[in-house]
């Protein structure tokens, strides 16, 4: 062999080499299910805690709850809902959009 000749890479950089590709590219697909699987919740949250308000109020708050999830249950639900309030929702487990 001379100097200019490349030698093959082994079987495990290559490996490597793809699978930090994939997993690479699949991170954003898992971040944006996470955050609608989370969004999900805040939407169902709301939906539980405006049972006894009005058409409008159901539709701007599911929205509102859908649109920014973790600030919608953070900043509505936690901080205010059952710092302030002192008053949880009812959640039943088996039918979260019931």
């Amino acid at each position: 062999m001379s100097d200019t000749e490349t030698s093959e890479p082994s079987f495990f950089s290559v490996f490597f080499e793809y699978t930090y590709y994939y997993l690479k590219k699949s991170i954003i697909f898992i971040l944006i299910f996470g955050i609608f699987v989370i969004n999900l919740c805040a939407l169902s949250l709301s939906i539980k805690c405006n049972k006894s308000e009005g058409l409008f109020f159901k539709i701007s708050s599911g929205l509102y709850a859908f649109m920014f999830g973790i600030l919608y249950i953070i900043i509505n639900y936690y901080l205010y809902r059952i710092k302030m309030k002192n008053y949880p929702c009812d959640h039943v487990c088996g039918n979260p959009f019931n």
